[in-house]
């Protein structure tokens, strides 16, 4: 059965798409300001790894544990 039977695109396909990545809140307070952080889609793979976050009303950039 091919990838285009069961429904799944390649991952050429995939990479040729724009950007999906929504920001998301994570719940937790940004420590600048106290809004809420979203996450970006960026992780580190180091070891622990780490996922960025950044804070929507200010220009907070940090991360946090995965």
């Amino acid at each position: 059965m091919t990838t285009s039977e069961r429904g799944l695109i390649s991952l050429d396909e995939w990479n040729r798409q724009p950007s999906r990545r929504i920001p998301q809140g994570n719940g937790i307070a940004c420590p600048k300001c106290g809004h809420e952080l979203q996450d970006t889609g960026v992780v580190f793979l180091c070891s622990p790894s780490l996922a960025e976050v950044k804070c929507p009303f200010c220009d907070f950039v940090g991360n946090r544990r995965t």
